[in-house]
């Protein structure tokens, strides 16, 4: 949860996140200041204390492999960059965090231990507190102080939902309750396969479920909030399983709401695969069609649809509007805390699919941008039409076939290869000369090495992107 990074934390993240944004290896220092608005001093003390924050913590492994700056003061991505390790690393050791994390559990919170404790003055540890009630207000949570203790007050649901991600973010460990087993609820194991994070993340909601239980906070919300429509699971089945965690834990009253939310939190957790969608036998009936999500589902579903030239098929046409409709579900349950991690914001792919989006799409609050690019970007990706490349080569077909290979490994796009010119190419490459007019020609030696075949993977890359 990048809001409750320390700043500096927060200006390495950014440039962490800028690199990955970025299919370059190499950056010049001058790129760096200009995106990131900052001095060239600064770009240089953040790329040193990240190396000393990876050598520090990960002692068994080499910084270079993450990141690492040359003798012309650029930085350069190493073969093994990643974001993460770095992301859990800056919310474990915020004092934000910190103080987010005892707030849950209600322990006692002396802006004095934790100045002592960090070496930072009272001021600072209370101006870090009004920040992190700002935070939390921005999801409806307010904090509060009651008998001697400060504590939460909101829709139970998003508290929930705001430390399920803050919690998982950090790598916080919890105990083991869900096991595989506890996944038979569904009503067909073959369509939608146990997965470890399907049961790492039950597991940490159940958690929280029931920590939050011990202190006697419970879901407020009728059982209709939580409704949704899935023939894929088995909510009778999912109480069975799950109901003997919550035993004597809970008034009886209270207990088919509490395994509702959980239910609803699986269910809405993550989007549908098209095979899942596929093998699920149902129709639209004239009640799901009345219905007003559904309506709202189509809308959007038509307008990104059109504006980014999608051709729907009926399986894809499911796969969207019943992943909408849970992702309309979602938002209408935990708002703006659905997108709190918001990983790609920044990135190339996300502005593209924004630029095309209609200001119908734009404006309209049912489902964010964020969660509709999550589920189009698969679809957007298929969608694009690959250039046909013709390749051609002196020393016959067993070459060709090794240099499709080869430059297919350097490729970040997927392109066609054909073999005759009727199949109509939009690229040649030869190793020989070869003449038409008609059709841009590259050429390249017999046995290219990697140097010229990462030239020619450039090309062909940019010429994609035009």
């Amino acid at each position: 949860m990048y809001k409750l990074m320390e700043k500096k934390d927060r200006d390495k993240y950014r440039l962490l996140k800028y690199l990955q944004s970025s299919e370059k290896q190499l950056f010049p220092t001058a790129e760096l200041t200009e995106k990131l608005n900052l001095s060239e001093v600064k770009i240089s003390e953040l790329v040193d204390d990240l190396i000393n924050d990876f050598s520090s913590n990960w002692p068994e492994l080499q910084a270079n492999e993450q990141l690492f700056r040359n003798n012309f003061n650029e930085v350069i991505k190493g073969p093994n960059y990643s974001v993460e390790p770095f992301f859990k690393l800056f919310i474990q050791r915020s004092i934000l965090y910190q103080l987010a994390r005892d707030l849950f559990y209600e322990r006692d919170i002396s802006f004095e231990k934790y100045a002592a404790k960090h070496n930072r003055s009272i001021s600072t540890i209370m101006r870090l507190w009004r920040y992190l009630k700002d935070v939390f207000l921005e999801f409806d949570i307010r904090i509060i102080k009651r008998e001697g203790i400060f504590m939460m007050d909101g829709p139970e649901e998003k508290i929930r939902y705001l430390f399920f991600t803050l919690f998982k973010d950090s790598g916080k460990k919890v105990p083991s309750l869900v096991q595989r087993y506890h996944l038979d609820y569904v009503n067909d194991s073959k369509a939608i396969p146990a997965t470890q994070m399907k049961i790492d993340n039950l597991n940490l909601m159940l958690n929280i479920a029931l920590t939050r239980i011990r202190k006697e906070k419970f879901i407020e919300k009728e059982m209709d909030f939580f409704y949704i429509m899935n023939k894929l699971t088995n909510e009778e089945a999912f109480y069975e399983i799950f109901a003997p965690f919550y035993a004597k834990k809970l008034p009886v009253d209270r207990l088919e709401t509490e395994i509702n939310f959980l239910y609803f939190f699986i269910n809405t957790w993550s989007i549908l695969e098209h095979k899942v969608v596929a093998s699920a036998s149902t129709y639209l009936t004239p009640k799901i069609i009345s219905q007003k999500d559904f309506t709202i589902c189509n809308n959007i579903l038509f307008e990104v649809g059109n504006a980014h030239q999608i051709n729907l098929n009926p399986e894809s046409y499911f796969y969207l509007i019943a992943n909408m409709i849970l992702m309309l579900r979602k938002q209408a349950v935990f708002g703006s805390l659905v997108d709190l991690r918001g990983n790609f914001t920044n990135t190339d792919e996300y502005d593209a699919f924004m630029q095309k989006l209609p200001p119908s799409v734009l404006e309209q609050d049912a489902i964010s941008t964020e969660q509709l690019f999550i589920l189009y970007y698969p679809l957007i990706s298929e969608n694009q039409s690959m250039i046909k490349v013709l390749l051609m080569s002196r020393y016959g077909f067993e070459n060709i076939k090794l240099l499709q290979k080869k430059i297919t490994s350097f490729l970040h796009h997927s392109v066609e290869f054909i073999q005759l010119l009727q199949h109509k190419p939009d690229l040649i490459i030869t190793d020989y000369y070869y003449e038409n007019d008609e059709v841009p020609i590259y050429y390249i030696t017999p046995f290219p090495r990697n140097r010229e075949l990462e030239r020619l993977a450039r090309f062909i890359d940019e010429t994609i992107e035009t």
